[in-house]
């Protein structure tokens, strides 16, 4: 990921993004005007929905411009603490060399000075990744704002083209859907929630049935971020499909104090180790997938924004998956992760529900492909409900 150039990727997003929603729906509004009218017309709401599009892409890139301030300003303080405690910790082993301690314990007291200084650059390294993002979106933003002013100097030639027509019928119709958006359908955004099993019956899975896979439910969650959004709309303001692509990441986090591992047989086991000996603060599976959805969604004007409701399929392909795990031996801290398919099933498929007001919704999921590849697991199938939280 460091070596990805951050202020690349963002602009291309943009401009993959905006061209989809200004000539994937090119206006078809028939009027009894001139064919001349009606191009001008055309060319006066796709120019009208670009500005939309990048407004709302320009929101969501201050957002994050926040975001990454708030963490610059928190790691620059820990930065300080940690040269503090550098150099305390450098002056005490050169006290403690001086009254000619045991080596056992300079080496203890070195140790942790490296651990300290390995700490530091760790923040010097988030810093500077906030730093570059920040000025990947800031350009992004200052890019958006260009785009929309050029825009507008177009709406401006338009305008002026209109009045020097008769159009006392096109202000009418223009006036009459002044208040309506076309349709732009509510895949694309980022999406949380929580997840959980559910048995063959639909129904949330017991703790004989998810057997070693018993989660930790307030833990337990996933994540969506929709990158790319086509909309295919059967009425211009009101309903249509919407297709795309997007990443979804599940993160288990187990109960168990276990282990997973495939069997001679090729079915995933658990090994259960004893608290004394291995005690896990974290012990999670995860699992990345890419996703294709095919939604089908009505929407409703309420005031300036529209009340949506979707129902439809998504289709999954795994990623990768690991079993990441954080624990103490002996009050000492360490960390495992493993990377395997642990038998998951490799494609699977979703049925979705979503409803929400504007940028803003609820989405439910129900994985009907179990989790484990038939006979190599327990016999159960992913859920999840959640928020659709930003949307681009």
């Amino acid at each position: 990921m460091k070596n990805i150039n951050i202020k690349f990727l963002y602009t291309f997003l943009i401009l993959i993004f905006v061209s989809v929603q200004v000539f994937a729906q090119k206006d078809t509004t028939e009027f009894e005007l001139g064919k001349k009218k009606l191009i001008i017309i055309d060319k006066k709401n796709q120019k009208e929905n670009a500005i939309y599009n990048l407004e709302k892409g320009k929101e969501t890139f201050e957002k994050e411009i926040i975001l990454a301030e708030e963490l610059i300003k928190k790691h620059e303080e820990l930065v300080k603490r940690n040269e503090e405690l550098i150099k305390e910790q450098e002056l005490l082993i050169k006290k403690k060399d001086k009254l000619e301690e045991s080596e056992a314990e300079l080496e203890k007291q070195r140790a942790e000075l490296e651990k300290q200084k390995a700490e530091l650059e760790k923040h010097r390294a988030i810093i500077e990744l906030n730093k570059k993002k920040k000025l990947a979106f800031e350009s992004g933003v200052r890019e958006i704002d260009k785009g929309i002013e050029e825009i507008e100097k177009g709406l401006d030639v338009i305008d002026e083209e209109l009045e020097e027509m008769d159009n006392g019928c096109i202000d009418f119709k223009l006036k009459r859907h002044a208040h309506k958006k076309r349709f732009n359908s509510h895949w694309a955004g980022f999406e949380v929630g929580l997840f959980n099993f559910a048995n063959s019956s639909q129904a949330i899975a017991s703790d004989e049935e998810v057997d070693f896979m018993k989660l930790i439910p307030e833990k337990s969650m996933g994540y969506k971020i929709n990158i790319f959004e086509f909309n295919v709309p059967i009425s211009k303001y009101f309903f249509g499909f919407a297709t795309g692509a997007g990443i979804e990441w599940n993160s288990m986090a187990l109960s168990e104090n276990i282990n997973l591992y495939e069997d001679a047989n090729g079915v995933i086991q658990a090994e259960y180790i004893d608290v004394n000996v291995k005690n896990f603060k974290k012990n999670k599976l995860n699992a990345a997938y890419i996703t294709v959805p095919l939604i089908f969604e009505i929407q409703f004007p309420v005031g300036r924004k529209k009340l949506y409701f979707g129902a439809g399929l998504t289709g999954s392909m795994r990623a990768w998956s690991k079993q990441k795990q954080t624990y103490t031996i002996d009050g000492r801290k360490y960390k495992d992760k493993k990377l395997d398919d642990f038998q998951l099933s490799p494609f699977r498929y979703g049925i979705t529900a979503r409803a929400g007001y504007g940028g803003i919704g609820l989405f439910a999921e129900y994985t009907p492909v179990p989790l484990f590849k038939e006979g190599s697991g327990p016999e159960i199938f992913p859920v999840m409900i959640g928020l659709h939280i930003i949307d681009f």
